[in-house]
């Protein structure tokens, strides 16, 4: 019997491809050597638990600290090679937003900094990282800062190391939004440092990141900012309480 589907002209394949969701798009590439070669222009990229193995979690409530680490340290090695494969076949000109949501840490660089440099190339406006700590006994994934490039808006990061070195800090001018959680800044230059880059920033967002108890904040450097949000768990204080000194200047 003939294979009347791999006849079918490239713009209809395009149009099937693009009606389906990420992971059903992944699985209809098997279908035929063809269909791997052609991509649907997507304005999300979205890898998680969900988008590659359809398991359901609750991204608000530690979905993470619900999984056994055994099983999820099975599913690396195939999340990986399905992240590594798709970015190999994508064929699309642009995308919008990448979000990867998954465990991993610093001994996987290799493979995500060539995610940030597909959206990097893909002229992405958002990058959306989110690696758990939970269970983390090696390194945390450290962002490679030089990828950064005017046109990325808007930059997500939870459970990452961010240090961009001076001579990288001009290249945050264009981000928009500003989200860390449970991101490593480690001593006071680092966060000024990093501020007195993000000329055009809009949001901050600081959730858990390990910060130092004060932080000056002087509007000549964020006068766009319209939305700061500062968020700190200090475990040593009674009851957990939240506590954290900020100064604008």
């Amino acid at each position: 019997m003939s294979d009347r589907i791999s006849e079918l002209p490239d713009d209809i394949f395009t149009n099937i491809l693009s009606s389906l969701t990420l992971r059903d798009s992944v699985k209809a590439r098997l279908l035929s050597p063809r269909w791997r070669h052609i991509s649907a222009p997507i304005c999300t990229l979205q890898f998680d638990l969900f988008t590659m193995f359809g398991i359901e979690y609750d991204e608000n409530n530690g979905y993470f600290d619900t999984l056994l680490a055994n099983f999820v340290n099975e599913l690396k090695p195939r999340f990986l090679t399905a992240v590594d494969q798709f970015f190999q076949q994508y064929r699309a000109p642009k995308i919008g937003t990448l979000k990867v949501h998954f465990y991993l840490g610093n001994e996987y660089a290799f493979h995500i900094n060539n995610w940030v440099a597909f959206a990097a190339r893909m002229e992405a406006k958002k990058i959306d990282f989110y690696f758990s700590s939970f269970y983390q006994q090696n390194e945390n994934y450290s962002f490679p800062c030089h990828f950064l490039n005017s046109h990325l808006k808007h930059l997500l990061l939870g459970g990452c190391t961010f240090k961009p070195s001076p001579e990288h800090r001009n290249l945050l001018s264009s981000l928009a939004t500003l989200d860390f959680s449970n991101v490593i800044l480690d001593t006071n230059n680092d966060v000024e440092g990093i501020l007195s880059g993000c000329l055009n920033l809009e949001c901050l967002v600081l959730r858990n990141c390990r910060l130092p108890m004060r932080l000056c904040i002087h509007d000549h450097q964020l006068f766009k900012l319209k939305t700061l949000i500062v968020h700190q768990n200090v475990p040593h204080f009674p009851e957990g309480e939240h506590c954290y000194s900020l100064k604008f200047y």
